[in-house]
């Protein structure tokens, strides 16, 4: 057809190869080198690659060795170990910890308060309470407490009975100058033993209560004089309690009204008395530099003296005052129970 004519003429001439020259003599090779056959040689499995091995943890690094503290020197020891009378102990404003104002004049109570942890405050042996802020040689306290305890226990505790039972002869002498009354009255001996057992058992607990708190170091110079006043106010509540219990307890056992009241009136002297007596013995001691654990069998004594003293005068009194309308005898009952040995 025509279009493949022209597209016949159109197509390009391939160009003719160009021929080779002939080589010369010189660049032709010459006769190859003979060369020995290799040997077969049946060829080596390859070998399986080898497991790559798991690394290793690394060991965590060793902590280094914190340094020791340096020992603190050993403080001496003092001498004397008790607060001086008269002087007064106060911390420096460094060391001294804060608190509120309000509870710095806070009288402590052991009974409704929650007692803080007892600090160990140590007797030396001349007796009293040693500084709370004083540090001492413990072991060295332990080893003399240890090898003397007996011989210096017994010692102070001898002294101090022996002391306490030639005071104690002066309730003796005090009922002998009240003899006409005993005679005459006898009930006052029946209830004798009531009264002043009632004022050793009040003047007990205040005294118990300073100790504590004197040992815990609630019971400051600052706040003394409001834990006497306290103690004033609890020794009228319950000698006020008394005097109901014992002026009942009288009239119940058939006594005249006269023998009533005065031992009600004797009963509310006596326990409010050795309420404060007893707050006031420990600190007194503290003051003097004696061991304020003494103060437990002093009130004891203190209250059967003033006990009897007390009992005596105001019966004496109430029953001049009633004197025109007694009978001459006190109770229906007086001579069967002291023949029976009934108190």
């Amino acid at each position: 057809t025509l279009s493949a004519k022209i597209s016949h003429k159109l197509k390009p001439k391939p160009r003719p190869k160009p021929k080779p020259s002939s080589p010369r003599a010189s660049d032709r090779p010459g006769p190859l080198p003979t060369v020995p056959p290799f040997p077969k040689v049946n060829p080596k499995p390859k070998p399986k690659p080898k497991p790559k091995p798991k690394p290793k943890p690394k060991p965590k690094p060793k902590p280094k060795p914190r340094p020791r503290p340096k020992p603190k020197p050993k403080p001496k020891p003092n001498p004397k170990g008790a607060l001086a009378p008269g002087r007064n102990y106060k911390m420096s404003s460094r060391s001294r910890p804060r608190r509120r104002t309000r509870d710095a004049d806070r009288p402590y109570d052991p009974e409704t308060n929650s007692p803080k942890p007892l600090r160990r405050i140590l007797t030396h042996p001349g007796g009293g309470i040693e500084n709370p802020n004083h540090t001492r040689n413990d072991d060295k306290h332990e080893k003399d407490t240890r090898e003397g305890s007996f011989a210096a226990t017994f010692r102070s505790r001898g002294t101090v009975l022996v002391t306490l039972m030639v005071v104690q002869s002066l309730s003796g002498m005090i009922l002998g100058s009240f003899e006409g009354l005993i005679q005459d009255h006898v009930v006052v001996t029946l209830f004798l033993t009531m009264l002043v057992g009632a004022g050793g058992n009040a003047g007990n607990q205040s005294t118990v209560n300073v100790i504590r708190g004197l040992a815990t170091g609630e019971i400051n110079p600052r706040t003394r004089w409001s834990i006497l006043l306290r103690e004033c106010k609890l020794g009228l509540g319950l000698g006020l309690l008394l005097c109901g219990v014992a002026f009942l307890r009288v009239v119940l056992w058939g006594y005249d009204m006269a023998s009533a009241v005065a031992i009600g009136t004797a009963s509310l002297v006596i326990v409010s008395i050795s309420a404060v007596v007893g707050a006031a013995l420990p600190l007194a001691f503290v003051e003097c530099g004696i061991d304020a654990a003494h103060a437990g069998p002093a009130i004891q004594v203190a209250m059967d003296i003033i006990g009897v003293t007390c009992t005596c005068i105001i019966c004496s009194f109430v029953f001049t005052l009633f004197a025109p309308g007694m009978d001459a005898v006190d109770g229906p009952g007086e001579e069967t129970m002291l023949t029976e040995g009934v108190i």
